[in-house]
């Protein structure tokens, strides 16, 4: 078993964000996604997570009466992964299904500006 962290750095006023990781299921399994640190672990906040066909999806939100936002860096969301073959693995982030909101609804501005780096790694 390994985790694999998807982690925001240096974001401002965040409310909620939403994402779609695409993976290979011939060669890992995805047994839990997790919430990172952060957003609260809580009641104030709001989680969706799916897992299938290869595919994870993940949204993340603060309750709207709340009315919380978060700045800085930290983990949003950790996967649970587990290696059916050794092997080169790719993980990568539909930057199509990305989205990142801010208190008020409107969205990050210069989403399409962040950077965002996929993960390839080595099972053994």
């Amino acid at each position: 078993m390994f985790e694999v962290k998807v982690i925001f750095y240096n974001l401002n006023s965040i409310f909620g964000a939403t994402l779609e990781i695409n993976y290979p299921g011939d060669k890992i399994e995805i047994t839990d996604i997790i919430s990172g640190n952060y957003f609260p672990s809580d009641t104030s906040v709001l989680i969706l997570k799916k897992i299938e066909n290869n595919r994870i999806s993940y949204g993340i939100s603060s309750k709207m009466n709340i009315g919380k936002t978060l700045s800085g860096s930290g983990v949003i969301c950790k996967l649970k992964c587990k290696a059916k073959q050794s092997g080169s693995i790719s993980f990568t982030i539909n930057t199509q299904k990305l989205d990142i909101r801010k208190l008020d609804g409107s969205l990050y501005p210069n989403i399409s500006d962040l950077q965002i780096d996929n993960l390839n790694l080595s099972v053994q």
